[in-house]
């Protein structure tokens, strides 16, 4: 094989080798924009050398880069760049306040409807099931959803 075939040979192996890479590698097409750079160039000195090499070389990327088009979905599907599995369990920001149920405490501010309860000795943000509870009232926890607590005012 004469010299003057390398060139040509060598820049359409680089860019074909580039899209398989884009597929592994994204880059946000920089890659692909050098190997369609590399396999024109390519395809453009080995139709100055002969024209059935010129044709050989459209052909080899002709059935190259539907390939690497199959090969980037393939990638994609197995990778990360496409959900895989749905996360089963999620973290809960604080522990759950099921054991407050039933409780008695006192409104340490002004229910409207939300505000802080002294429960247990423990300031706790609570949601009033009415309009509005006046500091210092009694307090019962009536509901329990996640963190939400939810109070109704005693009366005596």
């Amino acid at each position: 094989m004469p010299s003057g075939y390398a060139l040509p040979i060598i820049l359409l192996i680089i860019g074909i080798s580039l899209f398989f890479i884009e597929a592994v590698v994204p880059s946000m097409g920089i890659i692909t924009v050098a190997g369609v750079v590399s396999v024109v160039v390519g395809i453009v000195l080995a139709f100055g050398i002969s024209t059935a090499f010129g044709g050989a070389a459209l052909v080899c990327v002709m059935i190259a880069a539907p390939l690497a088009v199959m090969f980037f979905f393939y990638v994609a599907r197995k990778t990360s760049l496409v959900l895989g599995k749905v996360q089963e369990s999620a973290y809960a920001s604080s522990a759950s306040r099921e054991h407050l149920m039933g409780k008695m405490g006192v409104a340490s501010s002004l229910l409207r409807p939300a505000g802080v309860a002294t429960i247990d000795g423990k300031r706790i943000d609570v949601t009033a099931e009415a309009d509005f509870v006046p500091e210092g009232t009694r307090v019962e926890v009536i509901r329990v959803d996640g963190i939400k607590v939810v109070v109704r005012e005693v009366k005596m």
